[in-house]
């Protein structure tokens, strides 16, 4: 969910800052709202969660009695077990494919002598 958010957050408070202009001075508005997002952290901050997420539904893929640990107890657990598997795998493989898409626009629009 934080991975998500920081795709959605700074672009809210953009919008909030415009509309109520009182919330928010002019100096920090043009310091800290003006200038672009650091493509670089933002896409390593999707794709370590990404990758977190990913081994962990690969964990309940390759070990389906962790799944059914973590809902014992619960009608419908193999049910639940699965869910929670696929939510896992979704949630990485896209946070990781949002990053890498960030890393690489960033890598573009870098100018070719300051990229690594």
């Amino acid at each position: 969910m934080l991975p998500f958010q920081l795709l959605i957050t700074p672009f809210l408070v953009k919008i909030v800052a415009r509309t109520i202009p009182s919330v928010v001075s002019d100096i920090l508005f043009k310091i800290s709202l003006g200038s672009p997002l650091p493509m670089k952290r933002l896409s390593l901050a999707l794709l370590v969660p990404g990758l977190i997420m990913f081994l962990i539904g690969v964990l309940l893929v390759v070990h389906p009695s962790v799944g059914l640990m973590l809902t014992e107890g619960l009608k419908n657990a193999e049910m639940l077990a699965s869910l929670i598997k696929v939510m896992f795998l979704i949630t990485g493989l896209s946070a990781i494919i949002i990053g890498i898409i960030f890393l690489l626009t960033a890598k573009l629009r870098m100018p070719s002598y300051l990229r690594y």
